[in-house]
């Protein structure tokens, strides 16, 4: 099963990478994965809290990305 690292960006500065990744089945499934953490962090704190500027860029563990 394929490994997918998420790094989140505010504009183009990377704010937060993910060292370890997870295991899925493949790139809807980590596509899958990126809503889900979407939904997690604008569902904590204010409407307006400037999550527009933000984006996650997912890489394989084959160094492609998405």
């Amino acid at each position: 099963m394929p490994r997918f690292f998420f790094e989140f960006y505010e504009r183009r500065i990377v704010r937060s990478s993910d060292p370890q990744g997870y295991e899925l089945a493949d790139l809807a499934a980590a596509h899958r994965q990126a809503l889900s953490m979407i939904d997690c962090l604008t569902a904590v704190g204010d409407d307006d809290a400037g999550w527009r500027d933000w984006s996650i860029r997912i890489a394989a563990s084959d160094g492609r990305t998405r």
